[in-house]
């Protein structure tokens, strides 16, 4: 059996989340790597005690598109940028759910559609990017995610 199903349904995951920005059916379609995304945040705050006080998953219009999503938590000036990349957690977690060998076809679709999206929720969002280079070790940081991804 190939992984043929699994490469498929990855890609066709990853081409229907990017398709159709700003639209309704786009922002729902972002659900579920939104939620991965803003569970990172949180779970990172709570971590490194930079007590996360909410968390939101309900997508609204704002600026002529969409927040899908935010988190509010406390920084200490140590950790806002930790606390501001975390989703790039999320690559790991992909590169994780791989398979090594052939799968029956429902885990390979299950598989590809997670894999897409721990990589679209593992992506930084512009505010995350401006927290995290605000802080002494944001800009550290950034450019060793910027050089492992670029170079690894």
């Amino acid at each position: 059996m190939s992984l043929a199903p699994f490469i498929l349904c990855a890609l066709l995951t990853t081409v229907f989340g990017r398709m159709g920005r700003g639209s309704a059916v786009w922002a729902f379609l972002q659900l579920p790597s939104t939620a991965m995304h803003e569970l990172c945040h949180y779970f990172v705050a709570l971590l490194l005690r930079s007590r996360p006080s909410s968390i939101d998953l309900v997508p609204r219009r704002a600026d002529g598109g969409w927040t899908l999503g935010s988190v509010t938590f406390h920084p200490h000036w140590a950790t806002a940028s930790f606390v501001a990349l975390a989703p790039a957690l999320l690559f790991g977690g992909a590169w994780a759910l791989v398979p090594a060998e052939a799968l029956p076809m429902a885990q390979q679709v299950i598989r590809g559609m997670t894999f897409s999206w721990c990589l679209m929720g593992g992506l930084p969002s512009r505010t995350d990017w401006e927290i995290a280079l605000k802080r002494p070790f944001g800009l550290a940081v950034g450019l060793t995610v910027a050089w492992l991804w670029l170079y690894k």
